[in-house]
């Protein structure tokens, strides 16, 4: 009876601790570190697709004649650039290359014991080299861009071609 008695007194002493584990805190798991600040240092690499167009005339002073044209086509290319980020100042430079299909030719202006001149002119591409300066706020970057050197690569030829007499 007495081994009873004793099992008695140690399951009571035992609940207790038992409702007590139980009743225990438990930590918090860590919170996640917050996101890197964004930044716009780096390199890229990008692309475009559009529409071009141009617009031309040519005036003789001499003989009193002009001529203008105007057409359009296609442009596209891609840029490659880099951008440093020091506080919230943005600097940066983008080189571009962009191919084109525009292409003209003049109607023709007929000019008397000389024949008929004809002007033509093909834009095949542009590059540029650009330079570039910003502030920037958060995703948003306001900048001013500034080229440093451009060059088109365009042909234009005036060809005399005989005329009927």
């Amino acid at each position: 009876m007495r081994n009873y008695i004793r099992l008695a007194v140690l399951a009571v002493l035992m609940m207790p601790v038992a409702a007590g584990a139980a009743d225990m805190r438990v930590k918090a798991p860590p919170a996640p570190p917050p996101p890197p600040p964004f930044s716009w240092s780096g390199f890229y690499i990008g692309g475009e697709l559009g529409g071009a167009w141009a617009d031309g005339s040519v005036t003789d002073n001499r003989f009193g004649l002009s001529a203008s044209t105007s057409h359009s086509g296609f442009i596209g290319g891609g840029d490659i650039g880099f951008n440093w980020q020091t506080s919230n100042i943005v600097f940066g430079v983008e080189a571009d290359f962009d191919g084109t299909s525009l292409s003209a030719t003049g109607t023709g202006v007929f000019i008397p014991t000389v024949g008929t001149l004809q002007g033509s002119a093909n834009t095949n591409s542009l590059t540029t080299l650009a330079g570039r300066i910003g502030v920037a706020a958060n995703s948003g970057l306001f900048a001013n861009q500034r080229c440093f050197t451009s060059r088109a690569a365009a042909a234009g030829c005036i060809t005399p071609r005989a005329s009927p007499t």
